[in-house]
This record gives C-alpha cells, sequence and structure tokens, in this order.
C-alpha cells in the first residue's frame, strides 16, 4: 500500500531542515547526486533521516562513466544509501536545444531525440551498472514516457521495482506539512498509470505533486530564508522497512557556547575548521550563534551539518543557558585553608559559574605589582617571581603594550596614563589599601580596572553590560581584608558571571568597594604551584593569555 511519505530533492533545494521532515512522519528522503548530494545527505544522517540516491540517466554519456561517477559520490561521502534509483525520463540528445526550448527559444519538435532502442539499451546498461553492486536498484520514471520514447523498455523493465511519476495538477502553493495531509492527501486516491510490461507488485512508490508544492524543511538557500519546491511520493511501507529506511529522529548536538559575530561585515562559514574549506554562507556582523564544540580556534556551529566559522570572529556571551535553581540548589564548601598565614582559599558555584575566591588579610604579607617588562602569562610571573598567589591585573592595547591606566610597582609610578578615568587599587608600602579614580600621588602598588562595582557598600548602578563573562575583582571588606575573585567562563562547565552576579557575591563576603579588573581571555589565578581556575585564551579552554601586568603576593 502507498501510503508513507518520501521526498525527493535535487540541487535547487540548497538548505535543508530535518527536523519539520520528521515532526511530518516523512520516511526517507532521496537525494539527485550531485554537488549537494553529500553536505546534505549528511544533515539528514546525522538527524536520523534515512536516504537514498537518485542518479539521472543521461543518454548523451557512456553508461559505464556516468555509474562509475555516481557511485564514486556515494562511496566518498561514506553515507548509509539505502537504495540507489536510476531516473530514466531523458529523450533528448542535444542538451543545448532542450535549455533553448525550455526558454521558449526552439520548438519542442525541433529538439533532437534518441531513437527507442538507443533509449532503452542505454538505460539497461545503467541499471545494470548499480544493480552489479549489490546495492538495491529501482527504477524512476513515468509511463508515457516509456510508451512514447522507449517502449523497447518493456522488455528489461519488470527485472525491477520501480517508483513512477504520475502527477495530478495542484497549482504552485507553499504549505504546511498537516495542510498537505488534510487538503492534498486525500484526493490522492488514484494508482500511477503502468508502463507496458509492469504490474502493480512492481510499484514501491508514487510520486504525484510535480514539483509544484513548497513545504518546511526544504529550502531554496542555505540560510534557509525561501522554501524551494519539493517532489512529494507516498512509497509502500513494507518495502521502505526493507531497504532499512526507518526515520530514528535525533536532537540537534547540545550547544556549549553562544556568541555574537565581530567580524565586519561579514563572517565566513565553511565545510570543515580551515580556510581551505569552502564557504557555505556569509553571516552578519552582530548575527548570534550557538556553539557546539571549539578546536584550534574555529568554532563548530549547532547543526546537523558541518558548518564552522573563526572563532577569532566572535564574542562568546555564555557557555549554557542558567539552570533555573542554580542558586538554591548550590552546595558551598568548607573553606580550604591553604598553607599561607591569614589567607584563605576557597571555591564556591554560583550564578552557573565556578569561582575562585581569596580573602587575604593584610597583616604581615608583601604584595607586587609587576611593572611593564613585556607580555607574560600569570603561570610565567609566578615562575620567574617566585610568587606565590598571582592573579592578572589591567587590559592593555589601547595606550601600546602597556597597561591602560595608572600602574605602579613597589614605588615605582610607571604607567602615568590615565584611560577615562578609571579607578584603581593601590596597596600601600604599610599594606594599606585605598581605592580611587583622580589625582594620583604617593602610589606604591597600584594596578587600576576599568569600573568600580561596589562603592560605599552598594552595587553600581550605572553599569547596564549584563554579558556573562571570565572575570577577575578585587575587593575591601570592612574588617580590612582584600578579597579577590577569578571566575571561570565561556566553558560547557562555567558560563562566568555579570558584573552584577560579581557583586553579588562580594557583598556576601562584606567588600564595601571593588573594582573589576581584566577579564575575559585574561582572567587567572595561580596559588601555590599551579593555575586554579580555567583560563580561555582564543576560545582554548586551559591556554592562558599573556598579560601587561599582575598582582603578586610573596607568602612564606
Amino acid at each position: 500500500m502507498l501510503n508513507k511519505l518520501v521526498v525527493d530533492i535535487a540541487r535547487y533545494t540548497e538548505g535543508v531542515d530535518p527536523i519539520p521532515l520528521h515532526e511530518a512522519s516523512v520516511q526517507l528522503v532521496i537525494l539527485k547526486v550531485d554537488d549537494l548530494f553529500e553536505r546534505n545527505g549528511r544533515i539528514f544522517t546525522n538527524a536520523g533521516m534515512p536516504i537514498a540516491a537518485y542518479h539521472w540517466i543521461d543518454p548523451t554519456r557512456d553508461a559505464a562513466q556516468q555509474v562509475a561517477e555516481s557511485l564514486e559520490i556515494i562511496r566518498k561521502s561514506n553515507l548509509p544509501v539505502r537504495a540507489i534509483f536510476p531516473d530514466f525520463e531523458q529523450y533528448w540528445s542535444n542538451w543545448t536545444q532542450w535549455y533553448r526550448a525550455i526558454q521558449k527559444q526552439l520548438a519542442w519538435n525541433l529538439v533532437g531525440r534518441f531513437g527507442g532502442e538507443k533509449l532503452s539499451n542505454h538505460a539497461k546498461q545503467v541499471f545494470e551498472g548499480f544493480a552489479a553492486t549489490g546495492a538495491p536498484t529501482i527504477g524512476y520514471t513515468r509511463a508515457s514516457f516509456v510508451r512514447e520514447y522507449a517502449p523497447q523498455a518493456a522488455q528489461w523493465m519488470p527485472r525491477y521495482k520501480w517508483w513512477l511519476a504520475h502527477y495530478k495538477q495542484f497549482g504552485a502553493q507553499v504549505l504546511t506539512w498537516d495542510a498537505l495531509k488534510n487538503t492534498i492527501l486525500p484526493t490522492v486516491n488514484f494508482f500511477p498509470d503502468l508502463p507496458t510490461g509492469l504490474t502493480k507488485d512492481h510499484v514501491v512508490g508514487h510520486q504525484f505533486t510535480g514539483d509544484e508544492l513548497s513545504l518546511p524543511g526544504l529550502y531554496g538557500d542555505i540560510l534557509r530564508t525561501q522554501y524551494s519546491r519539493a517532489d512529494v511520493n507516498l512509497f509502500d511501507g513494507p518495502f521502505l522497512t526493507q531497504i532499512g529506511a526507518v526515520p530514528n529522529p535525533k536532537p540537534l548536538p547540545a550547544m556549549q557556547y553562544e556568541a555574537v559575530v565581530t567580524a565586519s561585515p561579514s563572517l565566513n562559514v565553511r565545510t570543515g575548521p580551515a580556510t581551505t574549506f569552502p564557504v557555505l554562507y556569509k553571516l552578519n556582523k552582530g548575527a548570534p550563534v550557538q556553539i557546539t564544540r571549539l578546536t584550534d580556534n574555529w568554532a563548530k556551529l549547532r547543526s546537523y551539518g558541518d558548518e564552522w566559522c573563526s572563532a577569532q570572529y566572535l564574542r562568546i556571551l555564555t557557555a549554557v543557558d542558567p539552570d533555573e535553581d542554580d542558586d538554591d540548589d548550590v552546595v558551598i564548601p568548607d573553606p580550604v585553608e591553604v598553607h599561607f598565614n591569614g589567607i584563605t582559599y576557597r571555591t564556591m558555584r554560583r550564578f552557573n559559574a565556578n569561582c575562585h575566591i581569596l580573602i587575604c588579610n593584610m597583616v604581615g604579607q608583601r604584595f607586587h605589582v609587576t611593572p611593564y617588562t613585556g607580555m607574560r602569562t600569570v603561570t610565567q610571573a609566578a615562575r620567574q617571581l617566585g610568587a606565590k598567589i598571582v592573579v592578572n591585573g589591567d587590559g592593555w592595547g589601547i595606550n601600546g603594550r602597556y597597561p591602560n591606566s595608572i600602574a605602579a610597582s613597589d614605588g615605582r609610578f610607571y604607567q602615568r596614563f590615565q584611560l577615562d578615568y578609571r579607578p584603581w587599587i593601590n596597596i600601600g608600602r604599610d599594606n594599606s589599601v585605598s581605592f580611587a579614580w583622580r589625582l594620583p600621588r604617593n602610589l606604591y602598588n597600584a594596578i587600576s580596572g576599568d569600573r568600580y562595582l561596589i562603592d560605599l557598600g552598594r552595587y553600581n548602578q550605572a553599569i547596564s553590560n549584563v554579558t556573562k563573562d571570565p572575570r577577575t575583582v578585587i575587593g575591601y571588606t570592612r574588617d580590612r581584608k582584600l578579597v579577590i575573585m577569578v571566575a571561570d567562563g565561556r566553558t560547557p562547565q562555567s558560563a562566568g558571571l555579570s558584573f552584577r552576579e560579581c557583586a553579588d557575591i562580594l557583598l556576601e563576603f562584606g567588600v564595601v568597594t571593588a573594582i573589576n579588573l581584566d577579564g575575559g581571555g585574561s582572567s587567572a589565578m595561580w596559588i601555590q604551584d599551579r593555575i586554579v581556575n580555567v583560563p580561555i585564551e582564543s576560545n582554548v579552554p586551559g591556554r592562558e593569555r599573556p598579560v601587561a601586568n599582575h598582582l603578586c603576593i610573596f607568602v612564606d
């Protein structure tokens, strides 16, 4: 019984989305063997949609050669092709004349055509070539074509099963799949016309639409902005089961990152993670993207296919959607006392982010802000100086590769340029702590941030940015303790913190003043003999970014 939905598509369907087809209970997609076969076939296969291939029989070309070319495309794709359908419907002997007739520049009776014996023998060779591979080989044609152009084919056609075209006129229209089922399918209550020599037992499929209907899931462009007309078919259920055409819907790969495009005016999306791969399409600046994987500074976009873009031109916004009950279920571990007098290190998870927090009693400690001697990672600075605790400091690049704003090291005021009246923290020779944003003088170990997070015990309401990112922040408590926090971000395990979330955590520790240091790929914290957080440079988790200056604590 012909009652299972199947679609077939050619190269004018450049964009595909398997989800609407799954939802419509489409059983199989038959793809023309052409330059889009592998790409679209992989999308459907990755989504759990069975695929088959159809080959257009061109009697102007050598039969064995065209069979070999199509088989090579199928083999190279390494896709699970359930069957091969040779398409037997070309009678013309001259493509140029055919194109001119299509464009109404030549009368159809002037288009050259092959004789029936030639068409029959050529098609027979093609069928035998595919069948010799052992693949299920099912023919496609229409009864009127065989009767008019190749009646001799009746001698060998009964050796194969057939998918037959027999159209009903519906007119060009855009439909939903529900509308197709409710308004179109009830009218398809006839069996396709049979070529001579075939019986109903030979027929496994019926194409009834004739390129008139446009349906969700099949698009004329790769960005899927406009539908393409689809050929819709009804197939025999037992036959589909026999060839393994049993859909197994699969969800999209899990999203690990959300990002926006920063390239101007657009960013190339390629078929693989290198510039040597072909460009599929372009994303405009500011376009949102979802990422499933980062590999060697390339991002794999969330899709069923192979879509990659350079991570260099993406701004990661968050790693994963925050859990709704994240704060309610968080268990804050007991403080872990490191082997340093007066310093406590603890980890905690808040706002779907992993946070590393140092609480430092100022008495008896020795602090140091590194002078600018070139870019160094936190690890490099810690090992070169022998410091037991090191975090990254200010950003850089606006004023050359020096720190962006005020900086001093052990009494040497080495960066006097102040950017945008940004605030800084100064730790005096006597370990006194002060914050300021104007009239810099008598600085000892000073390092700048880009904004106040907390002032006079209150969050800075002037901050409008709500982006979650890796953060490095520093504050001072009512009882004169320094609090330094580094939050991981841009990874599947940790989404990062917004400025408000940073402030909320610091306020819980009694911080009355705090500033935001350089974050993002710069955020790193070294304790004793290793980096304790997960830095992320160039979207590669675990890789450190060299920075312009550092805050060090030397302890016994």
